[in-house]
């Protein structure tokens, strides 16, 4: 009950905007073989462009604005080894350290916006292992 719960979240939850870069729109909505949840843990600085942050840190030695906290972005998902149904076989988990956009220089994602490169990266691995994507999985 629970995976067929997490099974919305590349459908219309917060891993459709990754889905979507990897398959389309309707594909999307059609796939049953991965069920996943998103993370973005809180980060302090998310709406300070970065040169901002380095002036900061500079400033009080990294001692409350640079902390190791960095900006990550998540996806776990389980998934089923056949595509057309059957028990959910397999799990994948991927943690990505998100980047400064050129435009503003604020953290890519700030606010939790925008979308999941995380389960991009998943959804990649996971469409050429079942053999839904050209390509060889890593």
């Amino acid at each position: 009950m629970i995976l067929d719960g997490l099974s919305f979240s590349h459908r219309s939850g917060t891993a459709r905007s990754a889905c979507e870069q990897v398959f389309d729109m309707r594909r999307c909505k059609e796939i049953v073989w991965i069920a996943g949840k998103t993370g973005t843990p809180s980060f302090p600085n998310d709406g300070v462009p970065l040169d901002a942050l380095a002036r900061r840190c500079a400033a009080d030695n990294g001692a409350a604005n640079c902390s190791a906290l960095r900006p990550y972005k998540w996806y776990v998902a389980a998934y089923r080894s056949d595509t057309r149904g059957g028990p959910w076989t397999k799990a994948i988990g991927v943690l990505t350290e998100r980047n400064w956009t050129l435009r503003n220089g604020v953290v890519h994602g700030a606010g939790d916006h925008g979308p999941n490169p995380a389960a991009e990266i998943a959804m990649q691995i996971v469409g050429r292992q079942l053999g839904v994507i050209q390509g060889a999985a890593p």
